[in-house]
């Protein structure tokens, strides 16, 4: 009966770590198109008819090349790729109670990670460094989404009442078989 028991637990805990993974690799993909698309977005607020993104495969990064009939100002073109993706970071503040709310963190830190260049440009700041408070704000969300997921987890099998209806949902689907 103890061995079943560890079995449950083992195959909710790796689904609670594909879950987080691909919420990862979703949210990774989302604030690259967004920033890109923050770029094509101011360019296009100063008069930039023509934009054209573009993926380097062997480097792996994307750049946005603009046509513009005048120069756009550098601090704009740089804050567009940060601050464009800051109100999709804002909505997850407001999912209370459930442990995704910490996404805020996970994708600040992302974000501070993946415009490294453009804060260095912007602001003067080292790239290490602003790579490093990235890293550190998503291990940070990382950490309590996992904590969030695992306490909802161990509330359910513990006869708790505060777990919500959506994990209690989520975890007996995957548990109980049923």
């Amino acid at each position: 009966m103890e061995r079943l028991k560890n079995a449950r637990k083992m195959k909710t805990f790796a689904v609670i770590i594909f879950y987080i993974i691909l919420l990862n690799i979703t949210i990774s993909i989302t604030i690259l198109n967004l920033q890109i698309y923050g770029h094509l977005f101011v360019g296009g607020l100063f008069g930039c008819p023509v934009g054209k993104i573009v993926f380097d495969v062997e480097t792996g990064t994307a750049q946005t090349l603009l046509e513009c009939n005048k120069a756009v100002p550098q601090f704009m073109q740089n804050a567009s790729a940060f601050f464009f993706v800051l109100p999709f970071a804002l909505l997850f503040l407001l999912i209370r109670g459930f442990p995704e709310m910490n996404l805020f963190f996970v994708i600040l830190g992302l974000n501070m990670a993946f415009s490294q260049q453009n804060l260095a440009a912007m602001f003067g700041i080292p790239n290490i460094l602003t790579s490093l408070v990235g890293i550190g704000l998503f291990i940070f969300g990382e950490m309590r989404i996992v904590n969030g997921l695992l306490n909802n987890y161990n509330h359910l099998f513990s006869g708790d009442v505060k777990v919500s209806g959506y994990y209690k949902y989520l975890f007996s689907k995957k548990i109980k078989g049923k």
